[in-house]
């Protein structure tokens, strides 16, 4: 398998499904197209206050020159997605990039 994307996307699902506090989904359908990991609060856990739209991006060290086109690209994503009817309103929603760039270097924007 060649690093990438679905390679980071797989490494981390495998992690986020031990969790006890979120319920992972991967590919969530919405109007506005398909989330790439959506973390939704476990019903065992109410208080948790949070629940996130998660961006994930994965950038050749190469092509660093297309970043802010990249960043600006998944801001919109994540915006699109927020706005769909079947999250629009939803209370503690929280959005973020996961921007993986290489193999050595990542940044995390929300």
């Amino acid at each position: 398998m060649r690093f990438g994307e679905k390679y980071i996307k797989v490494m981390l699902l495998s992690v986020l499904f031990q969790s006890k506090i979120y319920l992972p989904f991967s590919e969530r359908e919405v109007e506005g197209g398909y989330i790439n990991i959506f973390l939704e609060r476990s019903s065992h856990l109410p208080d948790i206050p949070y629940e996130w739209i998660i961006e994930l991006k994965y950038v050749k060290e190469s092509d660093t020159d297309r970043l802010p086109e990249i960043r600006k690209a998944s801001a919109a994503q994540l915006e699109r997605y927020a706005a769909s009817p079947q999250l629009a309103g939803k209370p503690g929603l929280r959005k973020a990039v996961w921007l993986f760039i290489g193999k050595t270097k990542y940044e995390i924007i929300e």
